[in-house]
């Protein structure tokens, strides 16, 4: 059954809720991190988003959270963000959807959210988008969730997505003709790999090489023995075997005897997507 769609009222007391659980003041004279006696929900997710980054140890990545949490909901208009998108450094968005507060944002931001279908709304002339089913918002056109890079099979042949709901628990089953949510992507091919290279990057930190891999006698120069076992590193955040740590496009120079982790890799999965997530080319 569907709840209520929330009054502005409602809206407020989620929002300083939210802001309360980080420790944000909201009544006059108080000292710290605050806002205003009487914040509306822009100004409190500006100060969250502020708290979450010092956090995060990313201060200058705030504005960046602000507008990624707000377009996540189909708020861009309300709070006033940029329609771009710039990737969110991946420990921030850590810190925003799974810390202990992230139920109280989530429920903020998805309340603003539905009180834009409340038939006497104040977000008149600035209505969020509306809600998809997993709880993030729709995207504007006409694709659906199984023409989606993320949409699977799992093994009871129920349709899922790989991306994790909204509040970061697993998502339920999905329709394939369900309109897609805003983190849809078209399916990728080993020529998007090239292009990607998030897998050879950034997102991980080695490669293991077990005892019985081909690359031990072919690149012995590339791999490093250490507490970690043996492995290819990644100096730089780019792995020893690319061809260059300038691409794209990433070229793997063992491609032939890569370790048996980099064969095992499947596009699209769920380690794809984690990847991409963490190099900022997937939204979380």
């Amino acid at each position: 059954m569907t709840s209520p769609l929330p009054d502005w009222a409602s809206v407020e007391a989620m929002w300083h809720e939210a802001a309360s659980s980080m420790s944000i003041r909201c009544t006059p004279g108080d000292r710290g991190i605050k806002a205003q006696a009487h914040a509306g929900p822009r100004a409190l997710l500006e100060a969250i988003c502020h708290v979450l980054a010092k956090r995060a140890q990313e201060p200058n990545a705030a504005g960046l959270l602000m507008g990624a949490l707000a377009r996540r909901y189909g708020l861009d208009a309300v709070m006033e963000v940029t329609t771009d998108r710039e990737p969110v450094p991946a420990r921030l968005w850590t810190e925003a959807l799974r810390g202990p507060h992230h139920k109280r944002l989530h429920l903020a931001l998805r309340a603003t959210a539905r009180h834009g279908q409340h038939p006497e709304s104040v977000l008149k002339g600035r209505l969020p988008r509306p809600l998809h089913p997993t709880g993030v918002t729709t995207l504007q056109g006409e694709q659906t969730c199984g023409a989606c890079a993320w949409c699977f099979d799992d093994a009871d042949h129920a349709t899922r997505c790989q991306h994790a709901h909204a509040d970061g628990s697993p998502t339920p089953p999905i329709q394939r003709d369900w309109p897609a949510c805003y983190r849809y992507e078209p399916p990728h091919t080993a020529t998007d790999c090239k292009a990607c290279g998030a897998c050879c990057r950034e997102a991980f930190h080695l490669v293991p090489v077990q005892e019985d891999e081909p690359l031990r006698q072919t690149a012995p120069e590339i791999l490093v023995h250490d507490a970690q076992g043996t492995h290819v590193p990644r100096p730089q955040g780019k792995c020893a075997a690319l061809t260059s740590s300038d691409g794209p496009p990433w070229l793997c120079g063992v491609y032939n005897d890569r370790p048996r982790a980099c064969r095992s890799f499947a596009v699209d999965g769920p380690h794809c997507l984690t990847a991409r997530q963490r190099v900022g080319l997937s939204e979380p």
